[in-house]
């Protein structure tokens, strides 16, 4: 296991801690951790060199930011007449309250004051792409304000903690082929032709950032990932060959 494994498991783990709420974990489920944000999220501030523990204090915080949003999420629009389908909106409601609230905690504890500038106006970008997502019927509008809904936590912090600039731009550039990549694979299922071909557009964008990184973990890590990435495009294109 290599330590950039070391520093996302030990994320991991305190993560859960803080997200443990029995009563919600009874009544709306165990919340997900979204597992592919944490791991970019410490590939990044390790390609940045920012120091171990302060990469953990953010990574868990802006985790636990992700997991309130995406309980709002959750959140039905619709009339329930059944008491326990109002209890359980409800909770998820107060539950992605009690997740967002908890980076303030962490980083205030810290006293990342600009750190929780930074993310409450990520936030609020990431909110204003809901809105505008939820009142359009185009469906390439929806799909790009799904991208900034899912990269704009990160995007955000790529910007906080750059320190040269062709860096910045090359994470900018991952961070947008690598999240459009994650979601076409959780959407599989609704591979189309259009689809397909936006996803090769984003592997090759990935290809050539990540030759364009250091030797090191991280490049190492992310061929890996681009590597699997390839086998499903492959299998994708075998299947519509036929």
């Amino acid at each position: 296991m290599t330590s950039i494994h070391t520093e996302i498991d030990k994320s991991f783990q305190r993560i859960r801690e803080l997200a443990h709420e029995p009563y919600l974990e009874k009544v709306i489920g165990k919340p997900k951790i979204p597992v592919f944000f944490v791991q970019l999220l410490h590939l990044f501030m390790e390609s940045y060199g920012v120091p171990k523990e302060r990469a953990h204090v953010y990574c868990v915080a802006t985790t636990l930011l992700k997991m309130g949003l995406d309980l709002h999420e959750k959140v039905s629009l619709d009339h329930e007449e059944d008491l326990q389908k109002t209890r359980a909106r409800q909770l998820y409601v107060l539950a992605g309250d009690y997740f967002s609230s908890l980076y303030y905690h962490l980083l205030s504890r810290y006293q990342e004051i600009e750190g929780i500038k930074c993310l409450a106006r990520a936030t609020s970008t990431i909110n204003e792409a809901k809105m505008v997502r939820y009142h359009t019927a185009d469906h390439e509008a929806k799909w790009e304000k799904r991208q900034v809904i899912e990269s704009g936590l990160l995007t955000a912090l790529a910007d906080f903690f750059h320190v040269v600039e062709d860096l910045r731009n090359l994470w900018h550039r991952l961070l947008s082929s690598l999240t459009v990549l994650h979601l076409l694979e959780e959407d599989q299922t609704d591979w189309n032709e259009t689809l397909f071909q936006k996803c090769q557009s984003a592997w090759h964008e990935a290809k050539k950032a990540v030759s364009q990184l250091p030797t090191g973990e991280v490049k190492g890590i992310l061929t890996e990932k681009l590597d699997h990435w390839s086998k499903k495009l492959g299998s994708f294109s075998l299947v519509k060959g036929g």
